[in-house]
């Protein structure tokens, strides 16, 4: 228990930048920030949303440190997997 009040303490935002203070600063390798993967797609989402509740995390979503660059692959996937998870009526759209 007391391990994990630790690793808690640890998460506390108060320690962490703002996730668009972050993103603005980050390298491409190297500081890391807290995402939760949700979804079928691993879509990764500021962990601090999850926590408060604003966004619905599963039992199976995890939540991992991610590099700038990795968070951008996941994020990109993740688009490409929503946008085949989304139906289409067939018709295209017209540009």
């Amino acid at each position: 228990m007391l391990a994990e009040q630790a690793e808690a303490q640890a998460l506390m935002p108060r320690q962490l930048p703002p996730l668009s203070r972050w993103l603005h600063v980050a390298s491409v390798e190297g500081e890391t920030y807290p995402f939760a993967l949700i979804g079928p797609s691993r879509r990764p989402v500021d962990v601090w949303f999850t926590i408060r509740g604003e966004v619905t995390m599963g039992r199976r979503d995890p939540v991992r440190w991610l590099s700038l660059g990795s968070y951008l692959a996941l994020a990109q996937k993740a688009l490409v997997i929503d946008e085949a998870l989304v139906p289409h009526d067939g018709h295209e759209s017209a540009s």
